[in-house]
């Protein structure tokens, strides 16, 4: 009967010591989000301050951009002031991005034409 309630008690105080563990880590977690939620508030209060808040927003976007590889530039830019000029300047242009690659690769040594 001894033995039993010497199980007991070191389950008992086994789970009390988990449970204040797992107490301590939680209330450590919280202390760690709540300490880099202010230090990034504070930055952001700061780069405000410096450059103001609608240059701000414009950099944040411009970086969300580039991280996520959008593309918001056209590959083909065509102007000009008549309809069937343009339309051509389209075709040429389109043509010669479509063989950008071909026209950058250096020449094959195929033994023609020399050493």
């Amino acid at each position: 009967m001894q033995v039993a309630e010497q199980t007991r008690q070191k389950t008992v105080i086994e789970a009390e010591g988990r449970a204040r563990a797992v107490q301590l880590e939680g209330e450590a977690e919280g202390q760690k989000i709540l300490a880099v939620g202010t230090a990034t508030a504070e930055a952001y209060e700061k780069q405000v301050a410096a450059v103001g808040q609608s240059n701000l927003a414009g950099i944040e976007v411009a970086k969300t951009i580039a991280a996520a590889g959008l593309k918001i530039t056209p590959d083909i830019v065509v102007g000009g002031t008549g309809e069937s000029g343009s339309l051509f300047a389209a075709f040429v242009a389109n043509l010669l991005a479509g063989n950008r690659a071909v026209l950058a690769a250096p020449p094959s040594g195929n033994g023609a034409g020399g050493t």
